[in-house]
């Protein structure tokens, strides 16, 4: 999907995808001991052959991900500007 989207003229940004780029949707839960994370799969597109990640985005994000308040900020101040130029 993210090489779909890069050919549509999307730019990445935010972090690295991981290798299992056929998977439209990934869902992640920390743990009730909070050390740990539960991912879970959620689409899968099996009509695409597998490409092998990752793909480093052109606006990389460093920040806590799971924090939407500073990552919707980031979005806003670092991303959306960039896009523009």
């Amino acid at each position: 999907m993210t090489e779909h989207f890069r050919d549509l003229g999307a730019t990445q940004f935010g972090q690295t995808t991981d290798a299992a780029t056929r998977f439209m949707e990934v869902r992640e839960e920390y743990l009730p001991s909070g050390y740990s994370m539960f991912s879970t799969l959620q689409a899968v597109s099996l009509d695409d052959e597998p490409r092998i990640g990752p793909f480093e985005p052109k606006i990389a994000y460093d920040g806590d991900i799971a924090d939407t308040q500073q990552l919707q900020s980031w979005v806003l101040s670092t991303a959306v500007s960039a896009v523009g130029q």
